[in-house]
């Protein structure tokens, strides 16, 4: 019976399905769970907007509109879309690199406001791929990213967080423009004498504090009491009052930075808007756009299948695609940053008991009634405090295990994830993404270019088995080539050496090419073994095929290669009796030497009957 694969299936309508169950006894639970979500998801979405250097309503926006739309379109039950660490360090090398070539010399208001048109730009941009990758069935692309690429990216964009996250927690002046990791870590030790102890003293406090409950208790909300008492103690002292210029003439902060130098939350309601293309900012943001919409699918189907393995619940890859995608196009007309799976938020409200999707269109909801009544405290939340949240954080990033699998799996794998971290320290965290997607790709094309070639026997109970290195072939004059793994255009010229070398011992009479386990076979491919047919009949010799899959079977067929070789020295391949076609296509290289060998025993009694009747002449002396 051939299974249905529910993972390419997608359906604009999938709430109508996934609520038709839906009972009231589970509103409670959900309602708790949502309540829950939001207050963690409100101080982290600023938190993540601030290490995407924006202002803060970029990340409650995407919070609100991106978890609502993504969970109405998508169809896990407790995913939670929305902001994340390693999308936020994504989104800054864009917009900084945009902002710093085209916009350098604007005020910090301009700037504001220009940084939320690229990022509408950026944001639609990642939604509209996302949503083309859903609607044209394209959610296995995921598969040709190795795990190790993942891993690699994100223990590097770890790295870059903590980094980055240092100048917000001390105090240190910043840097400007774009700069790699390596560059922001030199400038940070250069600088290090500029700490404002106010804010290192803020900030190493709250982190002092989130890292104790973290080992003392894990289920107490350690972030929403860090930040609120950080912020009593900024209001107290007055630490935030000075009026002046952020920084002061001698390049050291003059207060402890709050959200609202980040930018102003004025209004609660968002100004909804056509993102406006310019083609230079347009041509600068597509490679990174593609980079950033290709790793949210990347976080967002790791943890489907994460939450699927415990929930139970069908994997539907395309259909979550469709979610993230139309979530993030939703937020682009919004000013929201683009999301994608959170793993802090999914697991929090998987632990809360929500029930279904409704739990986290709830906590979008939640989110923006938390927004509009504590506008106020929001804008007073220490920046040395969401720093201090983002760093002890950051740690959990990297998932350990998977980390020093793909140390310990393989050297290319290993190699693939040291590359791709120490891209991301030297150069721009969006081009060490590709860098470890063009590595990925490269070694596995290097691996799939070598298909294995061995030759086999065909035992007296009619099995195949590879010959040893002392043994002989049962027949000297058949040879069985068994074939294995990719059989497409990069395996050519590896294929054709070692079948012509094979094919130059002459008293080989019949080559059988066992093609069960061969796999994408192409025209390349066809070519090929056209041409060791050619070679092999140019000295009367043949050449059978067995064990053809029904793939390779029309390959075969398209190709013209069965009217050449002949349909009768083809064999299909029957799964209910995996060695018949063995038997039965040795069995067809002992008719056709047989024939050989009839055909020239008549040819030689002629010569024989000539050579008797005549006489030979004595020797002359």
């Amino acid at each position: 019976m051939k299974l249905k694969n529910t993972s390419d299936s997608i359906s604009f309508f999938s709430i109508k399905d996934g609520m038709a169950s839906y009972r009231w006894r589970f509103l409670q639970r959900d309602s708790i769970a949502a309540l829950t979500v939001a207050l963690l998801s409100v101080p982290q979405s600023i938190a993540y907007a601030l290490a995407a250097n924006l202002p803060p309503t970029v990340g409650i926006f995407a919070a609100i509109f991106g978890t609502i739309f993504s969970a109405f379109f998508g169809c896990s039950r407790q995913l939670v879309i929305g902001p994340t660490n390693t999308m936020a360090l994504l989104i800054e090398t864009g917009v900084a690199e945009i902002l710093y070539t085209y916009y350098r010399d604007v005020s910090q208001a301009e700037r504001n406001a220009i940084a939320i048109d690229v990022l509408m730009e950026l944001t639609l941009i990642v939604g509209v791929v996302q949503l083309l990758i859903a609607v044209f069935k394209l959610g296995k692309i995921t598969q040709f990213v190795s795990r190790s690429v993942l891993v690699g990216y994100v223990s590097g964009a770890a790295i870059a967080i903590l980094v980055d996250q240092l100048f917000y927690l001390l105090g240190v002046t910043t840097t400007h423009g774009p700069h790699s990791l390596l560059e922001k870590s030199i400038f940070f030790i250069r600088n290090i004498q500029t700490i404002h102890l106010p804010t290192a003293i803020v900030g190493v406090s709250a982190l002092v504090f989130l890292v104790f409950m973290e080992k003392v208790n894990k289920k107490f909300p350690a972030a929403i009491v860090a930040i609120i008492l950080s912020g009593a103690i900024v209001w107290i002292f007055g630490l935030d009052k000075p009026s002046a210029e952020t920084l002061s003439a001698v390049g050291q902060w003059a207060k402890v930075g709050t959200v609202a130098d980040l930018g102003e939350l004025q209004t609660v309601i968002p100004q909804f808007a056509i993102p406006f293309f310019d083609l230079r900012v347009l041509n600068g943001l597509i490679p990174v756009g593609f980079a950033i919409a290709l790793l949210g699918i990347l976080e967002t189907t790791a943890l489907t299948r994460a939450l699927s393995s415990e929930t139970g619940q069908p994997l539907s890859t395309n259909q979550e695609i469709l979610g993230l995608g139309i979530g993030n196009i939703s937020s682009s007309f919004c000013g929201g940053m683009p999301s994608s799976g959170s793993f802090a938020r999914s697991y929090v409200n998987i632990g809360c008991g929500a029930k279904t999707r409704m739990a986290a269109i709830l906590s979008g909801v939640f989110s923006a009634a938390i927004l509009i009544i504590f506008r106020k405290q929001l804008l007073q939340i220490p920046l040395a405090a969401l720093a201090a949240l983002l760093i002890v954080s950051t740690p959990k990033m990297v998932k350990w295990k998977e980390f020093f699998t793909c140390i310990r799996a393989t050297r290319s794998d290993a190699l693939v994830l040291i590359m791709t971290i120490l891209a991301c320290v030297v150069l721009r965290v969006d081009t060490a993404f590709y860098i470890g997607v063009i590595l990925s790709v490269t070694l596995y094309l290097h691996k799939a270019a070598s298909p294995s070639m061995a030759e086999y026997k065909l035992t007296k109970e009619g099995l195949l088995r590879a010959i040893g290195k002392k043994e002989g072939r049962a027949d000297e004059r058949i040879r069985i080539v068994h074939v294995e793994g990719e059989i497409f255009f990069g395996a050519a010229d590896l294929l054709q050496e070692t079948l012509k070398a094979m094919a130059d011992d002459m008293k080989v009479r019949v080559i059988i090419l066992h093609l069960k386990n061969a796999r994408h076979i192409d025209a390349t491919a066809c070519l090929v073994v056209q041409q060791l047919y050619s070679f092999l009949r140019l000295s009367n010799r043949y050449l059978i095929a067995s064990g053809l899959t029904r793939q390779g079977w029309e390959v075969f067929c398209q190709s013209g290669l069965t009217d050449v070789i002949g349909k009768a020295n083809l064999f299909l391949n029957d799964d209910q009796k995996p060695h018949a076609s063995s038997r039965v296509s040795y069995a067809r290289a002992l008719e056709i030497l047989a024939d050989q060998e009839s055909s020239e025993i008549q040819e030689a009694i002629p010569m024989t009957t000539v050579l008797s009747s005549s006489k030979i002449p004595d020797r002359v002396t």
